[in-house]
């Protein structure tokens, strides 16, 4: 009596909401984590040309959905290895779930270490104003270029870390108040875009999610 008891207990729960929801979740976390396919057969034909060739072989590793400010959005992180290694060389993009605008993306790679051969900042605003004129034609309509300088990041190479640097080009899109930016590497290629980001003067601190930036990852994956 008890076994069917038992059998039509389970009989119910698998029919049930409850175990269709929890099984939605456990495929979409699958899909969140990774699918070892390299960036080359899962960026759009216009994200690649932001790629060296050799970067095209990185493997995503993991893709996750989520909301910059209000939009929701999708995380694609792409890496050398077959996992994610938070803090590590990486390249990835945020791209607005619903119209497939791109909201940013990074390329931090060792190849960028710092050096004092950087582009001038007259040509690196000339990349940042044809990359817009690309990607975000819309950021041009009404903008002001705030500064123009170095600007370093840190990732990790066979476990030391090392400081990669490129020439910030910072802006802010007149008509929403919020900030977008390029971060322009030696090799005249751009190696960091963000744009939408929003920042309490209050606070003193960005209110934007953070996808691009590991230490933010860290605390809400």
């Amino acid at each position: 009596m008890k076994k069917l008891i038992t059998l039509i207990f389970i009989s119910v729960f698998l029919s049930s909401p409850t175990f269709a929801q929890e099984l939605s979740n456990i495929k979409e976390n699958i899909m969140d984590s990774t699918t070892l396919k390299p960036a080359n057969m899962i960026l759009a034909t216009n994200l690649q040309k932001l790629l060296h060739q050799d970067e095209m072989n990185f493997n995503l590793v993991l893709k996750k959905q989520g909301s910059h400010n209000q939009q929701p959005i999708t995380l694609k992180r792409f890496e050398p290895e077959q996992t994610t290694h938070l803090g590590h060389q990486h390249i990835s993009f945020v791209i607005d779930k619903n119209s497939d605008m791109l909201l940013g993306f990074v390329r931090l790679l060792p190849k960028y270490i710092r050096s004092e051969q950087q582009v001038s900042k007259v040509v690196a605003f000339e990349i940042t104003l044809n990359f817009l004129k690309n990607y975000a034609p819309d950021l041009l309509v009404n903008y002001k270029n705030s500064w123009i300088d170095t600007h370093d990041e840190t990732i990790m190479v066979a476990d030391k870390k090392i400081t990669i640097t490129g020439i910030k080009v910072k802006c802010r899109d007149l008509n929403t108040g919020s900030y977008f930016w390029t971060i322009i590497a030696p090799d005249q290629s751009v190696m960091v875009f963000e744009r939408n980001i929003e920042w309490d003067f209050i606070r003193a601190g960005r209110q934007t999610q953070k996808w691009l930036h590991a230490q933010w990852l860290n605390k809400n994956l």
